[in-house]
């Protein structure tokens, strides 16, 4: 025992263990190679280690999002491996383990930054080692997110669903068009994290902006301000998704009522380097 507890504990990741992970926090569809989960929720990874886990090791992980960081601005964590969950805060807790790994379940509070998390481990002698990064998103099924939604078939239809339908016409002729969400296809959620990064609020003070991301009404705001037509003129920021057009010459761009997919406007509005798409009007 002495002589396995004088060699200093080394913990790599084995596994972000993907499939199981994404099923259980519904991130399946989504076309990314990275770990999406939603908060409020727990996952597991697995760890390998150089030699088995003794009473005696402090095993501490640390995730951070942002530009800059800090406990402060809810942007960074430190937790130790502990036998039980945390009420609503970070917290890891060991599930099994072998000589040479270690499978830990790791939740987030309900209110967590939502983002790109760096996740490290960092062991009794000092050792840190770089786990990987993860992804999470609001969750409508944890009852302590704001976001909760409490029926089932709502939680299918509003986060689930690849396809919409939208109505358009007069009073007394109204008739209804398909939409393609896109949500989860490759790069999409990508290009929605780079819309939040996109907006003037980011750009005025990045670590603000971070820090506000747990507020699922401070989100929405942003998203609404960046998806609103941009009317061409000088005083509105050139970042938005599409430039507004009313007139019906639409030669060097596409009609308003031509678009039907959430995605195609995106890639888009990404390829051409975060400039404007050519044309939409206040329903697209």
């Amino acid at each position: 025992l002495r002589e396995t507890m004088a060699t200093p504990l080394e913990l790599k990741l084995s596994s972000f263990q993907l499939d199981s992970n994404k099923q259980a926090h519904r991130t399946s569809e989504f076309l990314s190679p990275m770990l999406i989960v939603r908060r409020g929720d727990p996952f597991t990874i697995t760890l390998s280690s150089n030699r088995a886990v003794q009473p005696g090791d402090q095993i501490t992980f640390i995730v951070e999002t942002g530009p800059a960081p800090s406990e402060l601005t809810k942007t960074k964590a430190t937790f130790p491996l502990t036998a039980s969950k945390g009420n609503n805060i970070w917290s890891a807790v060991q599930k099994s383990s072998t000589p040479s790994s270690l499978d830990v379940s790791i939740s987030s509070p309900a209110d967590a930054v939502i983002g790109d998390y760096k996740l490290s481990v960092q062991t009794s002698s000092r050792t840190s080692s770089n786990l990987g990064v993860f992804r999470l998103l609001f969750n409508a099924w944890c009852k302590d997110d704001a976001v909760y939604m409490d029926n089932e078939n709502f939680r299918k239809e509003y986060i689930l669903n690849h396809f919409g339908i939208y109505f358009k016409g007069s009073e007394k002729y109204t008739y209804g068009s398909g939409w393609d969400y896109g949500q989860f296809e490759e790069d999409i959620l990508d290009i929605c994290l780079t819309l939040l990064d996109q907006s003037p609020e980011y750009s005025k003070d990045k670590v603000k902006d971070y820090s506000n991301r747990y507020d699922p009404n401070y989100v929405s705001k942003i998203i609404c301000s960046m998806i609103s037509i941009n009317d061409g003129s000088r005083t509105t920021m050139d970042t938005r998704i599409m430039v507004g057009k009313w007139e019906r010459d639409y030669g060097d761009g596409k009609a308003p009522g031509s678009w039907n997919s959430s995605s195609r406007i995106l890639k888009m509005w990404k390829s051409g380097g975060y400039r404007p798409v050519k044309y939409g009007q206040c329903w697209v």
